[in-house]
């Protein structure tokens, strides 16, 4: 059998019912050379190559510096300017109390008092233009919202340009309402992760941290279409993020555990989904039984012990990198920078190989469809293997991960 998953629609903010999904398989990039092809289609007609972000939310690692978390510890990194890390760490620390009071004022940009907040923090964290503007002149329009986050685009008015090299526009973000030790650690490593991929360039940059909420580049830019991912110049472009990406030393757990922490909270929710539906839906529930009836707890066994003797390096991943979660720059300086990767949440050490074949896996699938099961599906598009040796050939993918490891690891030779 393949390996069939629920999957939650999680586009654009919809939140949709667990649909029934078969992947096709695709785990080439986990084969080592010379695999015997009878093994390999036992395999691959047994597991699905697409075991991805769509497994639903993932349980964060511990940051190694949990112990910040501590009031008195907080305090005392609000006071090291010098480290936008500890101001995270600090910045959460204060937000629980600031959500039920931003919850009213958020839902609306014409409220005065969201206004008022919006601009003394671009004021304060962004200087020179924005120190002379009144607050009813700058543009503020919410781009979207939901429980996760509330967005807003701030924008000097047209007679009061830049001066200082400061931005004449800036993405806004607060936090929304978050629940336990654990989300409250998942959303510290997740900042942790923004600041420092916008210190290295590999996604917007990061303007301010404040409790509640940061400032962050407004990027005017649209996400790719799927069938733009197979566009081998855009292909070439996303090969090199990965790289550089893959090649980061972050301060997070190196365990890889993201993945299996992912689908065993899945296994976890199909359960709670069956008592949910008992009573109120027997077509859902009689679907979850059947697949329930493959036994996918031994499956999920099996593919770990097979995973473990493959030998896929665990680097740090992206483990989204899916047509959404690239921008393509409006008015790009060149074409590397014509891309930029967002999205950080799922971010977590892991197989390379897993980002790999899960990027390759977002060639199928387009999310644009408003009907159920809000995906389009054309297997069609599964890249070729020319395509994948392509996405991952010397002078792309490898000769920037070694590069770029160099880098970050010992300086550049410049210096």
């Amino acid at each position: 059998m393949r390996w069939c998953v629920l999957r939650r629609g999680r586009r654009k903010g919809r939140k949709v019912r667990m649909q029934r999904q078969t992947y096709r398989p695709g785990f080439a990039a986990f084969w080592p050379a010379g695999a015997a092809q009878s093994e390999r289609n036992r395999v691959e007609g047994r597991v699905g190559g697409r075991i991805s972000h769509h497994l639903g939310g993932a349980v964060r690692s511990k940051l190694q510096g949990r112990q910040y978390l501590s009031r008195g510890r907080a305090r005392r990194c609000q006071s090291r300017s010098d480290s936008p890390i500890r101001a995270i760490i600090f910045s959460l620390e204060q937000r629980s109390s600031l959500v039920s009071r931003l919850c009213c004022l958020l839902m609306s940009s014409e409220s005065g008092e969201m206004r008022e907040r919006a601009f003394r923090l671009c004021r304060d964290y962004l200087h020179g233009a924005w120190k002379v503007v009144a607050p009813h002149e700058i543009v503020l329009k919410r781009i979207s919202g939901g429980l996760s986050n509330w967005l807003y685009l701030c924008k000097l008015p047209s007679n009061r340009p830049a001066r200082n090299g400061e931005p004449s526009q800036v993405l806004l973000r607060f936090y929304g309402q978050i629940h336990g030790e654990k989300a409250l650690e998942g959303l510290i490593t997740e900042s942790v992760i923004f600041t420092l991929l916008s210190e290295r360039r590999l996604g917007p940059k990061l303007h301010g941290v404040f409790p509640g909420g940061r400032l962050e580049e407004f990027i005017p830019a649209r996400p790719l279409h799927t069938e733009e991912l197979k566009d081998p110049k855009i292909s070439v472009i996303v090969a090199e993020k990965m790289a550089q990406i893959h090649s980061m030393n972050v301060p997070v757990s190196k365990e890889p555990r993201w993945l299996w922490d992912t689908m065993n909270r899945w296994m976890q929710s199909i359960q709670d989904e069956i008592k949910d539906e008992q009573n109120t839906d027997p077509h859902s529930s009689q679907l979850l039984r059947n697949i329930l009836a493959h036994n996918l707890v031994a499956e999920l066994k099996w593919l770990r012990k097979f995973l473990l003797k493959v030998g896929s390096p665990v680097v740090f991943c992206h483990n989204d990198l899916q047509e959404g979660n690239i921008l393509l720059r409006d008015d790009a300086s060149s074409p590397s920078d014509s891309l930029v990767p967002i999205d950080f949440e799922y971010c977590a050490y892991n197989y390379r190989a897993f980002d790999l074949a899960n990027h390759f896996c977002e060639w199928v699938y387009d999310y644009s469809n408003k009907q159920s099961p809000n995906f389009f599906e054309t297997r069609t598009n599964y890249p070729s293997t020319e395509q994948q040796v392509s996405f991952r050939h010397p002078t792309r993918y490898v000769v920037y991960f070694f590069g770029f490891f160099f880098i970050f690891c010992f300086g550049s030779p410049s210096h």
